[in-house]
């Protein structure tokens, strides 16, 4: 009973480098899906290989980034090398390439704005505990 009081703890208390580990499995699908919406939006033709490839790349840098570079840091990394990735990887324009960050960050804010307000009323927490404890940041995600 006392493993359990203890996994309770730890999952309910701040701490930002167990949320990112814990969530950064969650990244493959979060990228794979935001594939799929800029893909679809955009029209980017792509074969199995292409969406692999980004899935797994991105994902990489993205969980590397979330473990090892400092909060603001890694934001602006990520921005930079997706756009890259897909110019890349799917062979698009520069314009499309940038297009499907923009698209993604539109939506993002369009479905996640409401949620993330949904999400701290229902449960009276702050958008910050939301982000640094991981049972909330699990549950969110």
């Amino acid at each position: 009973m006392e493993i359990i009081q203890t996994i309770w703890n730890v999952l309910t208390t701040e701490n930002e480098h167990l949320t990112n580990i814990i969530v950064s499995p969650l990244s493959f699908i979060e990228l794979y899906i935001s594939m799929l919406i800029f893909t679809t939006i955009l029209n980017i033709e792509c074969n199995k290989r292409q969406k692999f490839l980004y899935v797994f790349i991105s994902s990489i840098i993205a969980i590397v980034n979330i473990l090892f570079v400092p909060y603001p840091f890694y934001t602006f990394i990520n921005v930079i090398t997706l756009p890259v990735l897909v110019f890349i990887i799917f062979k698009t324009t520069v314009l499309n390439s940038f297009l499907s960050e923009i698209v993604i960050y539109i939506i993002s804010l369009i479905i996640g704005t409401p949620l993330i307000i949904l999400y701290t009323f229902i449960f009276n927490v702050s958008s910050h505990l939301v982000t640094a404890i991981p049972f909330h940041r699990i549950f969110y995600s």
